[in-house]
């Protein structure tokens, strides 16, 4: 199992899948090299979806971020890409995150 994940983490991982990898990135530009992943998840709220992710996501794959103005109303969304790339996109429950900087 290949991942970047502290100790604690690490039971986490082996215990939700067989293959992960856990990914501690400070920005949008610095994921990990890879292609394609089946779940992202976002733990900073933006206005809106970056391009940046949703292109990182493997058919089926899921995105969980929260959207939404930094002073306003965030929506912890779930976005599914389809088979032909087009994206659902479904609000989950109204949250409150820190905002998300690049770099």
């Amino acid at each position: 199992m290949k991942h970047w994940c502290s100790a604690p983490d690490r039971a986490f991982v082996t215990l939700a899948a067989a293959t992960w990898i856990c990914a501690q990135a400070t920005g949008l530009q610095d994921g990990p090299d890879g292609g394609e992943f089946d779940v992202i998840l976002v733990s900073a709220a933006t206005a809106q979806t970056p391009g940046a992710l949703k292109a990182q996501l493997a058919p089926s794959g899921r995105l969980l971020i929260p959207l939404g103005h930094p002073d306003g109303v965030q929506w912890l969304t779930k976005l599914t890409r389809g088979p032909d790339s087009h994206f659902v996109e479904k609000r989950i429950e109204e949250v409150r995150f820190v905002p998300l900087i690049s770099g």
